[in-house]
């Protein structure tokens, strides 16, 4: 009796069990690790004592429909009188490395940094997926979803951009994002204060089975997100800063020219070229062709490539209409 009951009860398992492994030995998931590099050593924890919730009680709630969606958001540095940057982190989660970036731009800015999934010193590829994926809040970009006014992360995101307002009235908002939130920046820029963002190694959208080109050259947001944008960044006469490694196979090279293709002049494209970072002196990781994250994780000493751009990003935030690549 009990092997049957037990039979029937992993039935549904066994079921699942050949889609499961399918999923987990797609095309584009074994892509995806076979361009993530090596491991590093771990990292030291970012110290609790010096994250400050800076917009009064966390979590910040957003009521999407008949969903609350909430998320800490902690400030970095000491006082609030500098201009406002969101720092948006990338899929492995909020790790020690982002929080210390941070604390690098609260030298020049009130640095916000949100949890949009996983915890804080997380360093995860596959936590940081799984939580990611799991927390309903991104659509369902397995599917092809694209990003969108509608979309629950974005709406909230929306929501504490008008509560940095409140806080900064009138001031200019710099927003980076990372990763997996690469592209995020263009759809925030419906805020009036908005007005300077940094789009490093975007890769969004994600995919287990395969890529198809519309997928490399996709920004992960939607037709009209993107004109909208672009509309915004014409009229404002902006410029938009955007920054990857040459050879990187998660950030597609033709995000880049969607990117420079609709953007044109006001995309200044700030690649990483191999010939900058294909040494061991400037990649921390152990095979430099699998560098990703140019601001946060792949730079090292204060010659190296990604700390060049890091100083660039500082003064494209401080002065994003009339900054100048060329001139540096």
């Amino acid at each position: 009796m009990n092997a049957v009951m037990l039979s029937s009860r992993a039935f549904p398992f066994l079921i699942l069990l050949p889609l499961i492994v399918l999923l987990c030995t797609g095309c584009a998931t074994i892509e995806q690790l076979s361009c993530g590099g090596h491991p590093e050593a771990p990292q030291q924890n970012y110290p609790s004592e010096k994250l400050q919730s800076c917009l009064g009680k966390d979590p910040i709630t957003y009521e999407v429909g008949s969903k609350q969606v909430q998320h800490n958001v902690y400030c970095i540095g000491s006082g609030r009188s500098k201009p406002p940057v969101i720092l948006l982190h990338e899929l492995t989660g909020l790790s020690a490395k982002t929080l210390k970036y941070a604390e690098t731009l609260s030298s020049d800015f009130t640095v916000y940094v949100p949890v949009l999934f996983g915890e804080v010193n997380q360093d995860s590829i596959v936590r940081g997926t799984a939580a990611f994926l799991l927390n309903g809040e991104w659509g369902w970009p397995l599917a092809g979803s694209d990003l969108d006014g509608n979309t629950p992360i974005i709406k909230w995101l929306r929501h504490l951009v008008a509560r940095i307002e409140d806080e900064h009235k009138g001031e200019p908002i710099g927003v980076i994002g990372n990763c997996v939130t690469g592209s995020i920046p263009l759809l925030l820029l419906t805020s009036k204060q908005v007005r300077a963002i940094v789009l490093a190694q975007p890769t969004y959208p994600i995919r287990f089975f395969r890529y198809s080109a519309d997928d490399r050259s996709s920004l992960g947001i939607s037709k009209s997100e993107l004109a909208n944008a672009k509309k915004i960044v014409n009229e404002e006469n902006m410029q938009i800063y955007g920054v990857r490694f040459e050879n990187d196979c998660l950030s597609h090279s033709e995000k880049r020219d969607t990117l420079t293709a609709e953007f044109g002049a006001r995309y200044l494209d700030a690649s990483i070229s191999t010939s900058e970072y294909m040494t061991s002196d400037h990649c921390q990781a152990k095979d430099c062709s699998k560098a990703h994250s140019t601001l946060i994780g792949d730079w090292k000493d204060k010659n190296s490539p990604s700390q060049s751009r890091r100083e660039e990003v500082v003064e494209y935030l401080k002065n994003p209409s009339t900054f100048n690549r060329d001139l540096r």
